[in-house]
């Protein structure tokens, strides 16, 4: 009888722990909210206002989807008047694109939110910086309900230096 209710004491304790475990590592989320795996990659300060600051400027290039033609492309990165990152979209005239919002920095680079041709689409953009006197590349993903579409930008204004814009 001791042996048993061992047993039922230690299979109690191993199934509260793993739950314990969650809740000291991992914040607790809002209700109803998404689960978003970016908002889990730390970064240091110091890097992220590295990169905040490499990011900031004009990029142009083409936005492409699977099979289909690339189109040009044009994304604008700036502080408002608060400091906090915003993002501008602006697509040729064959796709509307409506405001960015929800723009956040992490280990894993620039996300946002875009509205596109009436449509909720998650953008995840990745600075590419060969060297100091490579021209810089911004590549990303824009995944909507029904397809995801690629991107490749070039800097066109903007400093490469942190600091300078």
């Amino acid at each position: 009888m001791l042996r048993r209710l061992a047993v039922l004491v230690s299979f109690a304790v191993a199934s509260v722990m793993p739950a314990t475990a969650q809740t000291q590592s991992h914040p607790p989320h809002s209700q109803g909210g998404s689960h978003d795996p970016a908002a889990h990659v730390p970064v240091d300060p110091a890097v992220h206002a590295a990169m905040h600051a490499q990011l900031l400027g004009s990029w142009s290039g083409t936005l492409t989807s699977t099979g289909g033609s690339p189109i040009t492309l044009q994304l604008a990165i700036a502080n408002d008047k608060q400091g906090k990152m915003t993002v501008k979209m602006s697509p040729d005239r064959s796709m509307k694109a409506g405001a960015a919002s929800d723009v956040a920095i992490d280990a894993l680079g620039l996300h946002w939110t875009q509205a596109l041709s009436d449509t909720s689409c998650k953008a995840t953009a990745v600075l590419d910086a060969a060297s100091h006197h490579a021209p810089e590349t911004v590549r990303g993903t824009v995944a909507c309900e029904h397809s995801e579409l690629a991107f490749a930008l070039h800097r066109t204004k903007g400093s490469r230096c942190a600091g300078a814009v």
